[in-house]
């Protein structure tokens, strides 16, 4: 039995055996491949649903503006009305009234769908900003912001050290103390 156990052993150490940096290669090639998929899995969710948002603000502004439309409208009709003679303006006043109701009730819908979609963009933006799965370009490239001017060299840290420095107007002061860039 021990002759058999060794004779297989010596088989084995005659078969190449994978070394640790192509197991290694291999397993970050799968696992490059599977994050690049949830990367475009989850831009792909978020574009979605930023759509939705910019769709769902977008009809909250059409819904503003065919308020003001229609209002409009019906306040023009009842003006013409009012203005055409004594027995069109009680209908003219009404016409006016109605404009104005219509209107407002319906501008103010608008403005309640339009900040919905407002509102899902701000949580839509909190849920890219904080997904483990994305880099910044991948944050900036679904929110849809500006991409960044390499020229631009404004960093956080420049701008508050800049409002730590005073300038040379604000140094000036006469002898009294009194400076006129304090008014």
């Amino acid at each position: 039995m021990s002759q058999e156990l060794d004779r297989l052993l010596e088989t084995r150490s005659e078969i190449p055996s994978r070394s640790s940096d192509d197991v290694e290669a291999r397993s970050k090639s799968v696992n490059t491949s599977a994050a690049s998929r949830q990367v475009a899995a989850v831009m792909r969710r978020y574009g979605d649903a930023y759509l939705v948002a910019r769709s769902t603000n977008g009809f909250g502004i059409l819904i503003k503006i065919i308020a003001v439309i229609v209002g409009a409208l019906l306040i023009v009709i009842g003006a013409f009305l009012f203005n055409d003679g004594r027995e069109t303006a009680p209908l003219g006043l009404a016409a006016i009234a109605l404009g104005v109701v219509v209107g407002v009730l319906f501008y103010l819908l608008g403005i309640l769908v339009s900040a919905q979609g407002q509102i899902l963009k701000a949580s839509l933006d909190a849920a890219v900003n904080t997904s483990p799965f994305l880099t910044n370009t991948d944050r900036a490239t679904i929110m849809s912001l500006p991409k960044k001017n390499p020229n631009e060299t404004k960093t956080a840290e420049n701008i508050a050290a800049s409002k730590l420095t005073p300038s040379p107007k604000k140094a000036a002061v006469d002898a009294s103390g009194f400076s006129w860039d304090d008014l």
